[in-house]
Order: structure tokens, then sequence, then C-alpha cells
């Protein structure tokens, strides 16, 4: 009798009896991360605006607690660190996967009128939601000697992968990283995760912006896009993704602070 490997089990148990607080789990990268902790034994509060992710995040994954609530809201986000503190004194991860995108606007293309809206939107969501939680959950991230993970993006680090606002957000998110690692230690650990582009995401278009009615493409030709931009020819699934996350949230990062997985197809590596 053939027996197939059951290779998922070879890494399963990384993040056993672990707390995690993941906002923006109701779909893309965020709710991979969901998925994957929970594989590896962790607890999971998920967090998300949507009332119907809330609900499929639910019905999907029975074993979490699940608050809605908006990211950049302090209210809400302290029902997520109450019920946090309902399951242990300490919380061993926060996972942030909150952000708007700007469909590559550049400065000269945003309306002058929209643009001090645009500004505060996105940097809103996609750095404050960050700090707010942060502040939030640090008493407990301090008692768990926990760790802090942020969702940067290649616009963090090179041109042209997105416009003007979302480029320079996702470069306040490497200062956010540096700064708090640098505050925080040796209490707590921080890092950041910038993929590259990525299929079956939900990343929205900027209301300020007059972009909300937009979405992330997920078709054949974004595929090949991606595929022809980085070096390996790979266009990355929020699961690919998810394993950066895990590594940082396990032991087997116990050494790194202020630090950027890069899961990106070798983005750096272009001539």
């Amino acid at each position: 009798m053939t027996v197939t490997p059951d290779h998922s089990a070879r890494t399963a148990g990384r993040l056993t009896g672990r707390l995690a607080l993941v906002l923006g789990a109701g779909s893309g990268v965020g709710r991979a991360v969901v998925e994957a902790f929970v594989a590896e034994g962790a607890r999971v509060v998920a967090f998300d605006l949507a009332r119907e992710k809330c609900t499929g995040l639910a019905a999907d994954f029975p074993s979490i607690r699940v608050v809605e609530g908006n990211a950049c809201n302090r209210a809400d986000i302290e029902k997520a660190v109450a019920t946090c503190t309902g399951m242990s004194s300490g919380l061993d991860v926060l996972v942030n996967c909150v952000g708007l995108f700007d469909f590559y606007r550049k400065l000269g293309e945003i309306e002058p009128e929209r643009l001090e809206g645009g500004f505060d939107e996105i940097f809103h969501v996609n750095v404050m939601s960050g700090l707010i939680a942060t502040r939030a959950c640090l008493p407990m991230l301090r008692v768990a000697k926990g760790s802090v993970i942020f969702t940067s993006s290649s616009s963090g680090f090179y041109p042209g992968r997105g416009g003007i606002l979302y480029v320079s957000s996702k470069f306040a998110i490497r200062g956010c990283v540096l700064a708090l690692a640098y505050e925080l230690a040796p209490d707590v650990r921080v890092n950041g995760v910038a993929p590259g582009g990525v299929l079956g995401t939900d990343l929205r278009g900027s209301p300020a912006l007059g972009l909300e009615t937009m979405r992330m493409r997920a078709d054949k030709e974004r595929v090949d896009d991606l595929k022809d931009l980085t070096p390996l020819k790979i266009a990355m699934t929020p699961t690919e993704i998810a394993n950066s996350y895990v590594f940082l949230a396990s032991d087997a990062a116990v050494g790194m602070t202020g630090e950027f997985l890069h899961p990106n197809g070798g983005l750096g590596i272009r001539g």
C-alpha cells in the first residue's frame, strides 16, 4: 500500500497554545493568516469591518472568536482587546492586514480637492490602524513577551508598485516597525511582511479618491503580469504569503525584531 505523506503535519503546532489577534482577517492575506495560525495550533481572535466576512469566518473556523469593527476606531479595537483579555492575560501575536489602495494614482493625477482627504484616509487606514491596535494591545503583549507583525508591501521598498499615497504610507510602515522595535525591546518583537503582488485579495480603493468601486483584479492578465514582473515567475497567493507570518510569530524568529520578510518572487534582485 502506498502511503501519501502528510507534509502539513510536519510543521503543525508551531503556534500551539498562543493567542493571536488578526486585524483585517476577513479576506485575502488576513484570512489566510487566520487559517495558517489555526492550523499551527494558535487560538485566534479575528477582527474585520465587514459583517458578511465576520459571519464567514465564524462559520469556517468554529474554534476562533470573531469581532466586527473598524480598525481605525479605538473603541472597536478595545472590544477586540477585551475579547483577548477574556481568554488570557497575555497576547502572543498581533497581526495587522488592514489596508486601502490608491490604484497607482500619480500625484499629478489626483484632483487637488481630493488630495488632502485621500492622504488622511490612506494614512489613517494603512498606518494609524496598526498604531491604535499596538497601543491598545501593549500591556497584553508585554505580559506574553509577544510580537507584532505589520503588513507592508513591495511598494514600501521599490517605486512603481503603487501610487504616491499608497507607496508613501507603506514607507511609513517601515518607520513604524523600526521605531517600535527599538522602543518595545526587549519585551516585544516588531517585524513586518512586505508581499509583492498577491492574487485573491479584496484590496479596495480609497473612497476619498473616488475609487470605492475598484477592486484588485484576479484575471489571467494580472496573473501573467505578476509572473512577468518577478524573477521567479510566480504570482503568489495569500496562503503562500501567510507562511511568512507564521514564521515571524513562531520561536524560529525569536532573534528577529525590526526586520521585514519579502515574499515577492525576487523583486529586489531585478536588474
